[in-house]
């Protein structure tokens, strides 16, 4: 959403957005672009939820209307799955189910976890699903369709941290060369009037039509480089519009930066120091709330027999399991894979099952190994830095050095069934709209207006 004052207009959202400068004009006019959601959560930084839930209506409201063309008087009748986060903040679902059924009226809605409908886009009920998003990479186990709480991590960097460090590489040992016109030919690192120039020093990072060039750039021209490859600098074009002044084309030459940016996946201390203050899980006391997470574990340790057991866990989202301890850097993304699965393998036993027949050509294992075998050959990346070219291979390789010895074969999934890793989730979502054992997860409107989060919590398919 940019905002603003132009010609009596106060907002542009969507593509729009996109062709708006946020420059001052001569005139005094400026447009602010706003993001309703930062890391995975309502980004409330120097503003109140109530001003980032306007945003967001905006959004949602140009959406249905302008790309939908559903008319605001026929949104009653429509119903929607919200697809959420696997560790989502419960203060930002309760917001934004009241802005789904309060501010914009639908009928009924429905919420979902994001992991959860990203397997079922891919066809698969057990699956880990990595999740590499613009702000944020999650890691998730789901098992039998639900969401397994104790293995949720939340990783604090994802695409743009990648192309924050790609641009920082170019334009400390990248070559490139500007033309104002798109066509003409100039010498690497130079301008048209011959005088050497920072690479893409052209671009803003405030605007928002520079901001989503660079991140196409950046999806189209990065690639993982595995061992048996030669290392080739290519040359991408870029092509950067100005409001006052000329459109540059930008003619790179990426070299060893093109590889080494989305290696921070693996290393994330290539990254630098991160934000963690958008991802942190804030304490939340609603009146409305009666069971919460203390409650449960208060539960679990008074009841007979003693304190919180390895398979309470599932019962309940585990602050320290999300972020690092203060100061520490981030694990690797294939660590991070390899501690979820471990983590949901350790709810069950690792006994043999008693009294029941094997069938013919299978072997005789315990259910924590079987769950070990299912997780480690469906890891499936979603999301719109997953396709990155070599990512896939590279963490099925490292997968398959640090298995267990149990583990036969790691396999990592990208565009499953050919279903682009980006709108997984939403192919998901879909599934579950039209699935009619999933009918009764709906919330209607008027259920939410006299109930509240509590029929919210019942109707849920993850631990609230």
């Amino acid at each position: 959403v940019a905002q603003g004052e132009e010609e009596g207009k106060s907002f542009y959202c969507g593509e729009e957005a996109l062709r708006v400068w946020c420059v001052q004009r001569p005139d005094g006019a400026q447009y602010v672009l706003q993001r309703p959601m930062r890391r995975g959560r309502l980004d409330l930084r120097g503003r109140t939820r109530e001003e980032a839930l306007n945003d967001l209506q905006r959004v949602w409201e140009h959406a249905l209307l302008n790309v939908l063309q559903i008319p605001p008087k026929e949104l009653p009748l429509y119903a929607c799955v919200l697809v959420v986060p696997a560790n989502a903040c419960k203060a930002d679902i309760k917001s934004l189910v009241t802005l789904v059924l309060g501010r914009l009226a639908l009928r009924s809605c429905a919420v979902m976890q994001d992991a959860a409908c990203a397997a079922f886009g891919a066809n698969a009920v057990t699956a880990c699903v990595v999740d590499i998003g613009e702000g944020k990479t999650s890691v998730s186990v789901v098992e039998e369709g639900s969401c397994i709480a104790c293995s949720c991590h939340l990783l604090g960097f994802g695409g743009e941290d990648i192309g924050r460090l790609l641009l920082w590489l170019l334009q400390r040992g990248g070559t490139s060369s500007t033309a104002s016109k798109p066509g003409a030919s100039m010498g690497a690192g130079e301008h048209a009037d011959g005088v050497a120039k920072l690479v893409l020093g052209d671009l803003d990072p405030r605007e928002p039509a520079h901001v989503e060039a660079f991140k196409a750039f950046k999806e189209r021209a990065c690639y993982v480089l595995s061992a048996q490859e030669d290392l080739a600098a290519a040359t991408h074009e870029l092509s950067l519009h100005r409001l006052y002044g000329p459109s540059t084309l930008h003619r790179v030459r990426l070299g060893a930066a093109a590889c080494i940016a989305p290696m921070g996946l693996f290393n994330p201390k290539l990254f630098g120091p991160l934000d963690w203050s958008a991802a942190e899980r804030k304490p939340w006391g609603d009146a409305e709330e009666v069971v919460d997470e203390e409650f449960i574990v208060e539960m679990l340790q008074n009841r007979p027999g003693g304190g919180v057991s390895p398979h309470d866990d599932k019962l309940v989202l585990r602050e320290e399991h999300l972020l690092p301890e203060s100061g520490a850097a981030p694990a690797a993304l294939h660590e991070v894979v390899r501690d979820a699965i471990a983590r949901a393998a350790n709810l069950h036993p690792n006994t043999k099952p008693e009294g029941e027949k094997l069938k013919e050509g299978a072997k005789d294992v315990s259910k924590r190994e079987e769950v070990l075998s299912k997780l480690y050959a469906n890891v499936i990346l979603c999301g719109a830095s997953a396709h990155i070219k070599g990512l896939a291979e590279a963490m099925e390789t490292r997968l398959n050095k640090t298995k267990p010895a149990g583990v036969q074969h790691a396999s990592v999934l990208v565009n499953p069934k050919d279903r682009h890793s980006a709108s997984l989730a939403w192919s998901g979502a879909c599934i579950v709209a039209n699935v009619e054992c999933y009918k009764e997860i709906f919330v209607r409107q008027e259920e939410w207006h006299a109930r509240g989060v509590q029929v919210l919590r019942e109707r849920v398919c993850f631990p609230w």
